[in-house]
């Protein structure tokens, strides 16, 4: 049904009412159009001052929070597929925070709700954080709480927040379960965050890198496209050994899986090693490493800590360590005589001399090789016993020598390493 526009026309100082025509019908249309225009300008003015990625929240829409700015323009992807939220992420302090029930969906994790606490229990039920809702409200650092299967109670806070049904429950067994959670609320397992969750629009709002990083995945942030990729953490690169012990210095090969990091080399005392390491490549994700027995010669402690250095795509710097153990610098080879006062008459019948009036030393080489006893001659000054674990120094070079204290040389190698014990002599 048609009506026909009125409108209030002015004619002799009277005032009457006329019906228009088209005409007239148009002129109001675009009136009202322009006061509608004019609207949406003094809006735009308003609310959409821009601020890094998105916009202020109108005034008015914030409920509890402030100081976020909308993120609007980002979209988050967990494991390759897009997330759907109906309230959109926000900013504050460079964090990223997100609707709690949206973020747990993505991530396949359950999420409880005993006002004024929010429980997310990720989907192996291992690890769960605890919000406290109310605190955060009221104070920038809030409290959360995680727990993981480590701690003593664990499994009885998982079973109390899993079983509890508030529908089923009446007043005292809810003012019971409230007692006993706090009770378990252990003051270690608090956690310092950066930014707070709290309320918009009655809506939870939790940091997503704190809650995806929590349970094992990594977080990217794509600043060109903005972007946010969750996904799982890469395998960190695997040494095959990650440890050797050594008896004698020889070279150390080690496999390296490098599970998409890319390798940089190793590092000893903040040092690259160049010309004392081989280098081969097997294929794309894997390579062997040789250690070379020069550089394991020149070594000088029994334990010695190398550090394979990695990047990831991010180019961020992981280290794998590999121990090397050198068991020889701990079994070096002894003698049984360490010194000895000399007098003739007296050491005929001492227990270091046997039937023929010699020095006896017993050697203990642990894989050492004895190359003799530096200044004398072998036969002439001493020798060595058939089984080479006795070392026999001739009385006729002890009875030679002047008053005084001398001190022989026992050398010992093993490959190119030396290793020297002394014999203090006093002659009286």
């Amino acid at each position: 049904m048609y009506l026909p526009a009125y409108s209030i026309v002015k004619h002799n100082e009277d005032v009457f009412y006329e019906m228009e025509s088209g005409i007239m019908k148009n002129k109001v249309t675009k009136v009202l159009s322009l006061v509608l225009m004019f609207a949406l300008l003094l809006s735009q003015v308003a609310y959409a001052k821009p601020q890094g990625n998105g916009r202020e929240f109108a005034p008015g829409q914030l409920k509890k929070m402030e100081g976020y700015t909308n993120f609007s323009q980002s979209r988050i992807r967990v494991r390759d597929q897009w997330m759907n939220y109906d309230e959109m992420p926000v900013l504050k302090h460079n964090r990223t925070l997100i609707p709690v029930r949206a973020i747990t969906e993505a991530l396949g994790c359950e999420v409880l709700w005993f006002n004024p606490y929010a429980v997310i229990v990720n989907p192996e039920e291992d690890m769960l954080i605890i919000f406290d809702l109310a605190t955060n409200i009221k104070h920038e650092d809030g409290k959360t709480y995680v727990f993981d299967d480590e701690d003593n109670n664990f499994e009885e806070l998982l079973q109390h927040v899993q079983e509890f049904d508030a529908r089923l429950a009446d007043k005292e067994d809810i003012e019971a379960f409230y007692e006993e959670l706090e009770d378990m609320l252990d003051e270690d397992n608090l956690v310092a965050l950066d930014v707070a969750p709290g309320l918009i629009n009655n809506r939870t709002y939790v940091p997503l890198r704190f809650i995806a990083e929590t349970f094992g995945l990594r977080v990217r942030y794509n600043d060109e496209t903005k972007e946010i990729d969750i996904d799982d953490e890469l395998d960190t690169p695997v040494l095959d050994p990650d440890e050797e012990k050594l008896d004698e210095p020889e070279d150390v090969v080690i496999r390296i899986d490098l599970n998409g990091h890319r390798f940089e080399g190793i590092t000893y005392e903040d040092k690259f090693l160049k010309e004392d390491v081989d280098y081969t490549t097997t294929t794309s994700s894997a390579f062997i490493v040789r250690l070379q027995e020069e550089f394991i010669e020149e070594l000088e402690e029994e334990k010695v800590i190398l550090e394979f250095v990695f990047e990831n795509d991010e180019d961020e710097e992981i280290t794998v360590e590999f121990e090397l153990v050198l068991d020889y610098m701990d079994q070096t080879p002894t003698i049984s005589v360490m010194s000895i006062e000399f007098d003739e008459d007296a050491f005929e019948e001492s227990s270091y001399a046997n039937k023929y009036g010699n020095l006896v030393i017993e050697l203990e080489s642990n894989g050492w090789d004895f190359e003799g006893i530096s200044g004398l001659d072998e036969d002439d000054e001493y020798y060595l016993s058939a089984k080479e674990d006795e070392v026999m120094i001739i009385k006729e070079y002890l009875n030679d020598l002047d008053d005084g204290d001398y001190a022989l040389q026992f050398v010992f190698e093993m490959d190119d390493l030396v290793h020297v014990e002394y014999l203090e002599i006093e002659v009286n």
